[in-house]
């Protein structure tokens, strides 16, 4: 029984410690995201990039802003 305790404990304690590389990493990621909402990547007087530029910006893109709010809510509340 104490062992069980004690490794409860510890893993506990290890937790608290742990580096999400993973969240960092996407969060790097969905900053440029962010910037390419605010700012088209393509120039938009070539054919077909209007479109490129839309589905990136309306679809993709997104995904960013909300996933910075799972993030930072996950990391305050851990």
């Amino acid at each position: 029984m104490k062992d069980g305790l004690f490794l409860a404990s510890s893993l506990h304690e290890a937790s608290r410690d742990h580096a999400f590389n993973g969240i960092d990493l996407f969060k790097f990621i969905c900053a440029f995201m962010v910037c390419m909402i605010h700012v088209p990547p393509f120039q938009t007087s070539v054919f077909g990039l209007d479109r490129l530029n839309f589905y990136l910006m309306q679809g993709v893109c997104r995904i960013a802003v909300p996933y910075f709010f799972v993030s930072s809510g996950f990391l305050l509340f851990r």
